[in-house]
């Protein structure tokens, strides 16, 4: 049988969440982090709003979200001035160490903003690390969603998937979003097992 082990007492020191959403994402982040395992959250949108959750004095770990100029994976390159003054930002106004932090790149593959193919591609060839550079000029973990991401959703939150049909997956996706399931879930369990924040076990 397998089991999942959430460690609440691990500490995960300084952890970047770069997304492209601006509700949904801070929100469940929100939640996650600070009502399943307490650290103290921060978060700064593109229209430079900043909010911080959960408070904690001399802490070694904590979470910060902020997001990319626009909702398109184009705007995680490296050369990206926004996303480079984003980081400024963090470092200088907030005292957040981005260069010492373990950084997500949390994105769906929409087929409407997402369709530079190569680009998606060597990013994922680079952005396979969340705390060490692979040739980026900053490291980082891409979590990238593709239809199958949405099949283990509704797998894992529906019950008789096998009596659903879809014919693409952007079908599946707008039922997903109708039941207020998020594949994003699934992107975030695997940056918990990448942070030790959870364990599954056979």
């Amino acid at each position: 049988m397998t089991t999942i082990k959430i460690n609440k007492e691990k500490n995960i020191g300084k952890v970047l969440l770069i997304v492209e959403g601006l509700k949904t994402e801070f929100y469940l982040i929100h939640k996650l982090f600070t009502q399943i395992f307490d650290y103290q959250y921060e978060s700064l949108n593109r229209m430079l709003k900043y909010k911080k959750s959960n408070s904690k004095e001399g802490i070694e770990s904590s979470v910060f979200v902020i997001n990319t100029e626009e909702s398109a994976i184009s705007f995680i390159d490296d050369s990206n001035d926004f996303l480079n003054n984003m980081f400024e930002k963090l470092i200088e106004d907030y005292d957040f160490p981005v260069d010492r932090s373990a950084i997500f790149y949390i994105f769906d593959r929409d087929a409407d903003s997402n369709k530079d193919s190569e680009l998606i591609t060597n990013l994922i060839k680079t952005l396979s690390n969340s705390r060490e550079n692979e040739g980026f000029t900053r490291q980082g973990m891409l979590l990238i969603s593709y239809p199958c991401i949405e099949s283990f959703v509704a797998s894992g939150f529906i019950e008789n998937t096998h009596d659903l049909e879809f014919k693409t997956g952007s079908e599946l996706k707008r039922f997903l979003n109708e039941q207020k399931i998020y594949k994003l879930l699934s992107l975030l369990c695997i940056m918990l097992l990448d942070l030790g924040l959870i364990q599954i076990t056979e």
